[in-house]
């Protein structure tokens, strides 16, 4: 397997991808409808560009979806009306991951409709940054064929294959992504309070110093939120849609869902170099997790 589609290329299809070409890997994109920045990323990452998807699957090997849980289902759907479009032409048999922050039922729906495609479906799921792409990021992979995509990306990412069943790998990062999602949330919330009562300075202080590990695994985060709120939010609805299958209890999902809300109605400028300090200054000023709609006004 030596030729891979990215779905798209952000910042997390551009990381995965870029390493992918640092290792030989043919890398494909298609930019019909992307946006500038989209584009920009895939030309950086050394990605070979074509017009549309059709062109972009015909003769790959592997195609893997990296978009916003909204969006997963459409794009499993764009690829399988590609993938019938080329499915008698010689030598085009692609196999397809989706990596995206999607709940099992999802990944089950996903995989239904790449399954009538003719084409085989992996379930995958990233925990990390884009930034930490092979080093500290993982890819965790399910289903039939995952050891299969595991061994093709050994030394390339780090990768695990956690089994035969489809749907694992989503669970997993179900689980994961609730509970950093969940720290995030619990910091913006506890910092707006102490800064009604003018102590955030304090909190700050204490927390560094009672919780330091916690600290940096929220300033290490929260910088990446001004442009992936939204991306967030889809993942906790996503989340608490599965935990509501599982009978079990979402309180906690379902507030920073609430949080992430609020953060995104600050409409903190995306494309800012955020610190967490700053982000969490910025977002203050506009009202965040005021009862009184947050006040507009410029971006830095």
């Amino acid at each position: 397997m030596k030729r891979v589609v990215i779905l798209h290329p952000g910042d997390m299809g551009s990381a995965i991808g870029r390493a992918l070409v640092a290792r030989g890997f043919e890398v494909r994109a298609c930019l019909d409808g992307r946006s500038d920045r989209t584009r920009a990323n895939a030309r950086a990452a050394g990605f070979t560009l074509f017009p549309d998807l059709e062109v972009a699957v015909r003769g790959a090997d592997l195609v893997i979806s990296l978009v916003p849980p909204s969006r997963a289902l459409e794009v499993a759907e764009h690829f399988a009306e590609a993938r019938a479009a080329i499915a008698r032409e010689a030598g085009t048999d692609p196999l397809y991951v989706d990596a995206n922050s999607v709940s099992p039922v999802t990944m089950e729906r996903i995989a239904a409709v790449v399954s009538r495609s003719g084409a085989d479906c992996v379930d995958g799921a990233v925990l990390g940054g884009a930034a930490g792409v092979g080093a500290a990021t993982r890819l965790l992979l399910s289903g039939p064929r995952a050891a299969e995509i595991a061994a093709v990306f050994q030394g390339c990412i780090r990768v695990e294959a956690l089994g035969d069943a489809l749907g694992s790998a989503s669970a997993l990062k179900m689980c994961f992504a609730a509970f950093n999602k969940g720290l995030v949330a619990l910091f913006l919330e506890t910092v707006a309070a102490s800064a009604k009562i003018g102590q955030a300075e304090n909190l700050l202080a204490l927390l560094a110093e009672f919780y330091d590990g916690a600290v940096s695994t929220v300033d290490r985060l929260l910088p990446s939120y001004p442009r992936h709120v939204s991306r967030r939010i889809d993942e906790l609805a996503e989340i608490e849609g599965w935990l509501g299958g599982l009978q079990q209890g979402r309180g906690m999902t379902s507030g920073a869902r609430s949080v992430f809300e609020a953060l995104a109605l600050t409409a903190l400028d995306p494309d800012h170099d955020w610190t967490a300090r700053g982000v969490v200054e910025a977002a203050l000023e506009r009202g965040l997790l005021s009862t009184t709609t947050p006040a507009s006004s410029t971006d830095p």
